[in-house]
């Protein structure tokens, strides 16, 4: 039992060693000239791709209205609601942009059978019309992380004759979508009473109603 026992030992250091000189061949094999391992070999991919621009888009409510004016004899200011712009610069360009405003003078408007033989709509003069940002905002929209555009002033007067710009975005700016909203009153009808507004003979019995289109073009560059 004895010599069993020792046999048994001694194969068991002749394994260790075995696999001692095993593990040391293998890191022979591993290590080149000089004893320094060989290089991990690398793989790469490259993907591409293409990138198109979009448009640079605004877009304008539809409609407002001014509160109801019942002459007094004196000045007297209406007030509309001229809502929220959208604004889209998808260009991906960065040349920027700027919004400008014209309205239309405000006209009157012609009644359902036309206008009575000899007579055509009242037109009220230019400069009655103002615009104006204070208590507005310009704000981001859909994740947008550019530089906001920002209002050229705080108030405008629209309806003279000529474009005024009202928003400004420099290269670099306002990228992405944005919201330039006016303030509730934001745009302000100013009536002087020396100024005739009714027309009795095409609205005998109401108000003569008036109109006025305006217009914002988006325009790229600063």
């Amino acid at each position: 039992m004895k010599y069993r026992k020792m046999n048994v030992k001694k194969l068991k250091k002749k394994l260790l060693g075995a696999a001692f000189l095993g593990l040391l061949g293998g890191a022979l094999l591993f290590e080149g000239n000089g004893g320094h391992a060989f290089a991990a070999t690398t793989g790469t991919t490259i993907v591409s791709g293409s990138i198109s621009g979009g448009d640079l888009d605004l877009v304008a409510p539809a409609s407002a209205s001014f509160s109801a004016v019942n002459l007094n004899g004196s000045v007297q200011t209406a007030n509309a609601n001229p809502g929220t712009l959208s604004i889209t610069d998808a260009t991906g360009t960065g040349e920027g942009y700027r919004v400008t405003v014209q309205a239309t003078q405000l006209t009157e408007k012609a009644p359902s059978g036309g206008f009575a033989t000899g007579t055509t709509a009242n037109v009220l003069p230019k400069g009655l019309l103002t615009l104006t940002s204070a208590g507005g905002s310009i704000s981001a929209n859909s994740g947008t992380t550019a530089t906001a555009p920002k209002f050229n002033g705080t108030s405008w007067i629209i309806d003279n004759g000529s474009a005024t710009t009202i928003v400004t975005a420099n290269k670099g700016e306002g990228l992405g979508k944005f919201d330039v909203s006016f303030p509730t009153n934001g745009l302000s009808l100013n009536l002087n009473p020396n100024t005739v507004m009714v027309d009795k003979t095409n609205y005998p019995t109401g108000a003569t109603p008036y109109q006025t289109t305006i217009t914002y073009t988006i325009i790229s560059g600063p």
